[in-house]
């Protein structure tokens, strides 16, 4: 597990390199097309300046156009696609930050809160007073430092089955009468079970909801079946939770896991802050593109 974390890590930074480089050189090459083309016509300076601005303007407005385009046809179709998962539980679609989705409403009495978005990210939560905190994570010394910030103490696990898992809960004992049932048991092995070489899962335990994530899902792994098999498996899952004795010490949840549960609208500032940033960023390349276009006007003359 700790060479699958190294890879994804290494992944991710090629992809971030590579994708720095394209920009650079779709950067550069955005400015000296323009500069080329009007140093080619043979005019005069005013003449040059106007046909590298009316070309380098034409060019980004046709970028620009084409990327919105592009992007909201593939949200849509994306969208559909996830309805069309989502709607025999009759869950209320709705957008979700920039591009995800996010559905709300109610099965088998619980409520469900179900969460799509970058990454690409699943998450699942099935609202119920569970008074406690646990975590079923791959073994990584990532989640043993998360263990270790929260207090939690580590669930022995001597069942080949679980090799590659680690378990933490505010209460080892308590999870061990969880995992002492056997449903309960499968429910979390086939929960953990991974269908990608990138692919990371996580069960967690709160005080007021069951959760699943699954991150880097591939989106043809979503679909009816797999939806059916997780909440399945979930609710076998927390009916060995309801039924099981109560905790030593009770839990209660922290206003923000209410919040990101089940109105992520209340995170408004957050939002707005990410909105700042982004503001702030655009700011700083459109000072960085009138500097260049002014390098490349004195250049023309």
């Amino acid at each position: 597990m700790e060479n699958r974390f190294l890879k994804t890590w290494v992944e991710g930074c090629a992809r971030n390199l590579a994708f720095q480089i394209i920009v650079m050189g779709a950067a550069f090459g955005l400015f000296l097309i323009p500069a080329l083309i009007a140093a080619l016509w043979g005019g005069d300076r005013d003449t040059n300046f106007a046909i590298f601005m009316g070309i380098l303007i034409f060019i980004i407005v046709a970028g620009v156009v084409g990327i919105v385009t592009l992007g909201v046809s593939s949200i849509r179709k994306r969208a559909a696609q996830l309805d069309a998962v989502f709607e025999p539980w009759r869950l209320t679609g709705d957008p979700y930050l920039q591009n995800g989705r996010q559905y709300h409403g109610d099965i088998n009495g619980r409520q469900v809160d179900i969460y799509f978005h970058r990454g690409p990210t699943l998450e699942i939560h099935i609202a119920a007073p569970l008074h406690t905190r646990a975590a079923v994570v791959f073994k990584s010394e990532i989640g043993r430092i998360s263990a270790s910030l929260g207090d939690y103490e580590t669930v022995a696990l001597n069942d080949p089955v679980f090799h590659n898992l680690s378990i933490y809960a505010l209460d080892a004992n308590w999870m061990n009468k969880i995992l002492a049932d056997g449903p309960a048991r499968v429910a979390i092995r086939q929960l953990m079970r991974v269908t990608g070489a990138y692919e990371l899962r996580q069960i967690l335990i709160q005080p007021d909801a069951l959760k699943l994530t699954i991150r880097r899902v591939g989106m043809e792994q979503i679909n009816r079946q797999n939806v059916g098999t997780w909440l399945d498996d979930l609710f076998t899952l927390l009916m060995a939770i309801v039924e099981a004795p109560d905790p030593q010490a009770i839990t209660v949840a922290m206003p923000i896991e209410r919040a990101v549960q089940s109105d992520r609208g209340s995170l408004a500032i957050l939002v707005a802050a990410a909105g700042c940033s982004i503001i702030a960023t655009l700011s700083f390349y459109i000072l960085v593109i009138t500097a260049v276009i002014r390098l490349f006007s004195s250049l023309l003359n």
